[in-house]
């Protein structure tokens, strides 16, 4: 992937741009419909191609995977009527977990896939990382204001 790609997912994060926008930019980069989810698998953002329209409720039916096919990319396949969508995807932080970056109709070769889904998590840990601090931060003056009433 050029790296006025990368560039362009750490610009949208530093801008804090949201969610949306980071699957926006990675679905017209792969091609592929893009679903970001916290820890619940609640769905934060979806975005499908033009053409086609993502049917989901608040959550992404599919059972994590448990073992990577490298580095620490998972494939699997949603949990639908038939066979099921196939997907790849990429754990949102390394230290500190915070969601699941879900590239879906990804067939055998999901290897050109890596780069964006890279960046694309990358960027989507920024931004989730800020909210965290936000609601963190919120917490804590509520509490402080709660005990000092």
């Amino acid at each position: 992937m050029e790296p006025q790609k990368w560039r362009r997912f750490l610009e949208m994060a530093a801008a804090g741009k949201g969610l949306v926008s980071i699957a926006r930019y990675l679905a017209e980069v792969s091609g592929r419909p893009v679903v970001i989810c916290d820890l619940t698998l609640r769905i934060l953002a979806s975005q499908a191609l033009p053409s086609k329209t993502l049917h989901f409720g608040d959550y992404l039916l599919v059972e994590l995977p448990r073992e990577t096919v490298e580095g620490a990319f998972y494939r699997g396949r949603l949990q639908k009527t038939g066979t099921g969508t196939p997907f790849l995807m990429l754990p949102i932080g390394e230290v500190t977990l915070y969601g699941y970056l879900f590239l879906l109709e990804v067939g055998e070769d999901w290897r050109p896939y890596r780069e964006p889904l890279k960046a694309a998590a990358l960027a989507a840990m920024i931004e989730m990382s800020r909210a965290r601090i936000a609601q963190e931060t919120e917490r804590r003056y509520r509490n402080e204001f709660i005990q000092d009433h």
